[in-house]
């Protein structure tokens, strides 16, 4: 076996979780939690999570209530 491939088979397996921040309770954000939280501790994977509902940095912050300009903002900062 060569070393690349030793190598690789050592790696840890990257997942990316995409869903509600556990700032805002729900059902969904509870599950996300969870599910998060049970992945990460198995062997061999490093865990990643992505907010679907981020908030906005700084002085942008109190945009997010305005619906249309949250939805711009938001798809500024979701695909940048």
């Amino acid at each position: 076996m060569s070393a690349s491939t030793r190598q690789s088979r050592e790696r840890d397996i990257r997942v990316c979780l995409i869903g509600p921040s556990p700032e805002k309770v729900g059902g969904q954000a509870v599950v996300a939690r969870q599910l998060m939280d049970n992945v990460a501790a198995l062997p061999g994977v490093e865990m990643g999570f992505l907010p679907i509902d981020a908030r906005f940095p700084g002085p942008l912050r109190a945009l997010q209530v305005v619906i249309y300009v949250r939805t711009l903002l938001g798809m500024i900062f979701y695909v940048g």
